[in-house]
């Protein structure tokens, strides 16, 4: 108490006190400042993000509307929904009707689509021709079809005096 009495001791005191508490004020201000810089520089970093992201998507707009939209539909005429794959029997018999052989077709099942596949119709084609060529030329029209198919299974046999192909193949479909 005699130390409060004396007015230097108090005004020392009372200095002392101001400069703590400006420190204390100096300190929780800096962490403050500190911890929102570092959110303002997050925020940032996320803003210019963003936009190269967004001008990726854009650039990647551009050459879809280009080039990508072209190939979709490409592939979209390549590759028919599974209700144009109703009359896949005529067509194949077009094809066999062209090359002068009889045809002969077996639907075998059908898998449908998936998040990462083509659905397919699997199919058996039995073809009889006087020669050899007639069968391969009907072979070679079936790979040059209007729709994406593949061939599993080729034989070809001479059980008289005709050649008998039998072809196993899968269509897709979207």
């Amino acid at each position: 108490m005699q130390l409060l009495k004396k007015p230097a001791a108090r005004e020392m005191l009372i200095a002392v006190a101001i400069i703590f508490a400006l420190l204390a004020t100096l300190a929780f201000l800096g962490f403050r400042i500190s911890k929102l810089t570092a959110t303002i520089s997050r925020n940032i970093q996320e803003v210019l993000d963003r936009s190269a992201s967004i001008k990726l998507l854009s650039v990647l707009e551009g050459q879809y509307a280009s080039k990508g939209e072209r190939y979709l539909q490409i592939l979209e005429n390549v590759i028919p929904s599974k209700d144009a794959l109703i009359d896949l029997q005529k067509e194949f018999q077009s094809l066999a009707a062209q090359e002068n052989v009889s045809f002969g077709f077996t639907f075998l099942g059908e898998t449908p689509k998936s998040q990462s596949s083509l659905g397919t119709v699997t199919y058996r084609l039995n073809v009889q021709g006087g020669n050899l060529d007639a069968l391969f030329r009907f072979m070679k029209r079936m790979a040059g079809f209007r729709y994406l198919n593949s061939f599993t299974n080729v034989a070809v046999n001479k059980p008289d005096s005709n050649f008998q192909m039998v072809l196993s193949g899968q269509a897709y479909f979207r």
